[in-house]
């Protein structure tokens, strides 16, 4: 049941807001936390109901730990807290890797000793990497001081709330249990609701219009090198280019539909991407970029480790380990291992350069321009490792890139494709992807508990809107269920947010639309021409035209199931039989 599923949209959702509705106005909150615990366990055990004892069971242990903490205060404490807080983590990450890892360690690292073990069958509870940080984080914050007063109903509630369950953003504790002793939060409001649905139909927009359209063009390209057969140069570069674009969109996408879920049960979640493309140094890009894993790489293992306490060598040190275990939290293989590598030398080189040419960033324009391309390449070509299934394909790709691919073949794509590579890039570069971009509208953690700061939402959902056109275009021209039930969502959400908003509101932050405006316009026009394109063909095939084409399904990928999937029904509409290519 994932976010832009019908189920969720229109059965899951609508049901458990009801039932929040009916309960938000009593003085007693408990109902209405209840309601929501019920509702996220049923969510995610609609995956797997095998992995809800998981989950369960990690909650209760990490509630008990965490009550041991508090129970020790003061100095005379501290040691025991420490104790028990260590004895915590190594129990949440000894679950982890076992879950994870195990597989990973007795298939590939034994055999390059030439030992041969039996894997055992191994099924990795859906999220447990994002539920598995959040109890560390919990467990941290109760330790410094940050949280004093929790309880048990409160601690499920954070950790089980579905909009950000199984793929974040991360969230602080210390935030999200103000909002919820706060009577300026949790409860129902027409401005936060009309933002809501704002955040998702945007979210919605870049998830189904955006990456899951762009995605077979990746999918055929990583394929061929896969296979090992020869790979042409610029089918390579459609490849990685649309794999670069995807895992943005899907992964930014999926986050503003978690805001926005949230905020209909008026609770902020952090921002968790700021125009990641636009860095102009990988430093800056891994602030732009999964906002709140960042913080939890730096706050609970970069600092840890030492951080730049220690001299220059030491810090470099400290990035480079950080980035290998971000890269192995993402997924068991060594190309995630070398991908956090890759990431952490160059954040080391960056720091490097830095000290040596002082603080002062590029000059110019030139000079800004150049140092966002350079930061962009370097991104997309570390992507291959991410996206590669193993290392010979990464290698593949890589040659094919730079003209040694083994001549001519692989899927050929015309001009649509690098249309909507361009449309892409358009708005990664030039256009606000969300409110957060604007600042005054940002749903981040500061300053909470507090009024307004997401109450502008009126200027976005009228951006939102504009995405209607882009819609039903993609919707006629590529004939499937994913599009329709994208623009049944966009009519739904336009009307329940005209509902909910009167012409103040809807006029207050009108400048702050205006990024919003061209977001959805460009989507529109990606969601068109990504339509219109075949997948891909071989030379001597004939295209189709462009409403009969049907995209393949890709398969879905655990680690990040919520920002890796594509999200087309099997069926066909009734009456209509299109051919798959």
């Amino acid at each position: 049941m994932l976010f832009n599923s019908y189920i969720f949209l229109f059965a899951f959702l609508p049901l458990a807001f009801a039932g929040f509705a009916l309960l938000a106005g009593r003085d007693d909150r408990r109902p209405a936390k209840v309601w929501l615990i019920v509702c996220s366990l049923a969510f995610y055990g609609w995956f797997a109901v095998a992995d809800v004892p998981v989950i369960l069971a990690s909650i209760a242990a990490n509630y008990l730990l965490a009550r041991t903490i508090a129970a020790a205060p003061g100095e005379a404490g501290r040691a025991r807290r420490n104790l028990v807080f260590r004895l915590g983590v190594a129990a949440n990450v000894a679950l982890l890797a076992y879950f994870k890892y195990t597989r990973f360690f007795l298939t590939e690292v034994l055999s390059l000793f030439g030992l041969s073990v039996p894997a055992p069958a191994i099924v990795l509870p859906l999220g447990i990497s994002f539920f598995t940080f959040q109890q560390i984080i919990f467990l941290r914050d109760i330790r410094s001081g940050a949280v004093t007063q929790f309880n048990v109903l409160d601690y499920v509630f954070c950790v089980t709330f579905f909009p950000h369950l199984i793929a974040g953003p991360i969230i602080k504790y210390k935030n999200i249990l103000a909002q919820l002793a706060s009577r300026a939060f949790f409860g129902l409001s027409p401005v936060f609701m009309a933002s809501g649905f704002a955040w998702l139909t945007l979210g919605l927009v870049k998830k189904v219009l955006v990456a899951d359209l762009i995605a077979p063009y990746a999918n055929a390209v990583f394929s061929q090198a896969a296979a090992g057969g020869p790979l042409d140069g610029a089918a390579a570069w459609v490849g990685v280019l649309a794999y670069t674009f995807q895992i943005y969109f899907d992964f930014s996408g999926y986050s503003d539909m978690a805001i926005g879920l949230a905020l209909l049960f008026k609770i902020e979640l952090p921002v968790n991407f700021d125009s990641p493309y636009k860095s102009q140094s990988i430093v800056e890009f891994w602030r732009r970029w999964h906002i709140t894993l960042s913080w939890f790489l730096r706050e609970c293992l970069y600092i840890p480790l030492g951080g730049n306490r220690h001299g220059a060598l030491r810090q470099y040190a400290n990035l480079l380990v950080t980035m290998l275990l971000g890269g192995l939290w993402h997924g068991a293989g060594y190309g995630f291992i070398l991908w956090g590598g890759v990431h952490g030398l160059a954040l080391a080189a960056t720091h490097a350069a830095t000290r040596l040419r002082g603080a002062a960033g590029p000059a110019g324009r030139a000079g800004r321009g150049a140092a966002v391309a350079g930061t962009f390449a370097l991104t997309a070509l570390a992507w291959v490792l991410f996206r590669a299934d193993t290392l010979p394909t990464a290698g593949r790709v890589y040659a094919a890139l730079f003209g040694a691919g083994g001549g001519a073949g692989g899927p050929l794509y015309d001009w649509p494709v690098w249309s909507a590579l361009a449309g892409c890039a358009a708005v990664s570069f030039f256009c606000a992807q969300h409110p957060a971009d604007h600042g005054r509208c940002a749903t981040a953690h500061r300053g909470l508990p507090g009024s307004g700061r997401i109450a502008c939402a009126a200027p976005h959902a009228v951006a939102a809107d504009c995405g209607l056109g882009g819609a039903a275009g993609a919707a006629f021209f590529r004939g499937g269920d994913e599009s329709i039930q994208c623009h049944g969502f966009f009519v739904f959400s336009v009307l329940i947010r005209r509902a909910l908003s009167d012409s103040g509101k809807w006029l207050d932050c009108r400048r702050d639309g205006e990024g919003v405006w061209s977001l959805c316009c460009s989507c529109g026009f990606i969601g068109l021409f990504s339509a219109a394109a075949p997948q891909a063909r071989p030379e001597s095939a004939p295209i189709p035209p462009p409403w009969t084409a049907r995209w393949p399904r890709p398969r879905r990928n655990e680690s990040a199931a919520a920002s890796k999937t594509a999200t087309g029904r099997s069926g066909l509409p009734p009456g209509r039989r299109f051919p798959r290519i």
